[in-house]
């Protein structure tokens, strides 16, 4: 079986679900809000995030499979009682699991990463929601090497 990783372009979306391809589908959500994503994911603006669920989970529905979709926690942005409430409500019920990832703060971040508590109470609030819930542990930290690190440097080398 194959990893299939994306944020979710809705026309992408719509064709794999007609493809017959047995692949893990993560689709990295972040947000339960449209005004939130756009923040997070801001060249994803395009795509409605009601549409990227909606699709995602025909998907899942028509292949019988089970999708993650992946949540960067970040601390008052994505992280409110009304977040838990919407994530419930879209996927309590369905064959869905949610991925609850650490952020890895950058040196040019105004993003705080959440402290370990914080994400064990957001993991908890969702499975008292009723929803499947795993928590990625992060690595690279120390090395600037974590979910996101690599971008900034990367981006930093480029822009001279």
């Amino acid at each position: 079986m194959r990893l299939g990783i994306t944020v979710g372009p809705v026309d992408q979306l719509k064709k794999l679900r007609e493809e017959h391809l047995k692949i893990q589908l993560t689709i990295s959500l972040h947000a339960a809000t449209q005004s939130a994503r756009n923040r997070i994911i801001p060249h994803m603006r395009i795509y409605a995030i009601e549409d990227v669920v909606k699709q995602a989970l025909s998907y899942s529905e028509r292949h019988n499979r089970k999708i993650v979709f992946a949540y960067l926690l970040l601390p008052g942005i994505n992280d409110r009682p009304s977040d838990v409430r919407q994530l419930a409500k879209w996927f309590r019920g369905k064959k869905v699991m949610i991925n609850v990832l650490q952020y890895n703060p950058t040196s040019n971040s105004r993003i705080k990463a959440p402290q370990k508590r914080e994400i064990v109470a957001f993991k908890h609030q969702l499975e008292q929601a009723g929803l499947e819930v795993t928590m990625r542990v992060s690595h690279g930290r120390e090395i600037n090497a974590a979910c996101g690190q690599l971008a900034n440097t990367y981006n930093k080398f480029k822009k001279k």
